[in-house]
């Protein structure tokens, strides 16, 4: 992939919601009428972590099949009857390959990390000189505020964690656009689910591990904060954060599948190349 089509441009993770999301418990057996949902109508959330616990073949349909239709419908990677890509604009504009891994988390959830190939995305000499160009780094900056964000609007490093958090978040539906007032409906959505899927607190059975004689975050929290997007000449870069632990996250993705995960650019910085050993092979990362 490298060699055809230069380095990934995007670097991402998703870690569905098994036990949360109503089409896993539709495919585990329960009724549900997923045109008309009722979040309070059940089953309520013990019921639906027994239904997944007793049908593992469940959750596996529900993540391939979620996944797969996040490639197609949001990425616009559709795998044609020959093998090939058929590639459509996406929320990150035309992605011309892929590379994914499924990973099985310690209490059995799967999880994607994967690669993406931006067509249009410059080569590492041209990603080398361009980011000394000022007019080329706020492009960046630009293309970041739109596609990266871990910032919630009228929060501050302060007052974050007084902002109310919901539970269940991910036993509800995406909001509909071709409903009413659709924009303030996403925005109130995505604050909503951010606070309470993306907040990380390190914990001893999940990221703190020895190194060096030091307790660490393998997930490098606290992040840097900034009042705004910014990218170095080095190839460093990083979205708009003021609490320092609020992972980022894809606008359009989080609003359909309403769960943590993560989104990178890959440049020449130091993040990027301890991403890409994490995937790349078993490393402390």
């Amino acid at each position: 992939m490298t060699n055809r089509f230069n380095p990934p441009s995007v670097w991402a993770t998703i870690n569905l919601s098994d036990t949360g999301d109503p089409i896993a418990q539709v495919l585990a057996g329960e009724e549900i009428d997923l045109d008309h949902f009722v979040a309070m109508a059940g089953p309520m959330s013990n019921a639906r972590a027994k239904n997944i616990a007793r049908d593992p073949f469940a959750a596996a349909e529900f993540f391939h099949t979620t996944i797969r239709i996040v490639l197609e419908e949001m990425f616009g990677i559709h795998i044609n009857a020959r093998g090939g890509i058929d590639r459509k604009e996406g929320i990150l504009g035309v992605v011309n390959g892929y590379v994914g891994t499924v990973e099985a988390q310690a209490r059995g959830t799967l999880h994607l990390h994967i690669l993406l190939w931006l067509r249009g995305a410059p080569t590492p000499r041209m990603m080398r000189e361009a980011l000394h160009s000022a007019r080329f780094r706020e492009k960046m900056a630009a293309f970041i505020r739109a596609n990266i964000r871990a910032h919630i609007d009228g929060t501050t490093r302060e007052n974050f964690l007084s902002t109310p958090k919901q539970f269940n978040i991910a036993y509800s539906r995406p909001e509909d656009p071709r409903l009413p007032d659709y924009p303030r409906r996403a925005a109130e959505a995505e604050r909503r689910i951010a606070r309470a899927v993306q907040t990380h607190d390190c914990k001893t059975h999940t990221c703190l591990k020895l190194k060096k004689g030091r307790v660490v975050c393998k997930r490098r929290a606290p992040w840097p904060t900034a009042d705004d997007a910014w990218v170095h000449e080095n190839g460093d870069w990083g979205p708009k954060r003021v609490y320092p632990r609020l992972n980022a996250w894809n606008p359009p993705l989080i609003q359909v599948v309403r769960c943590n995960h993560d989104m990178k650019l890959v440049t020449n910085g130091a993040d990027t190349k301890v991403r890409t050993l994490c995937f790349l092979g078993p490393v402390q990362c």
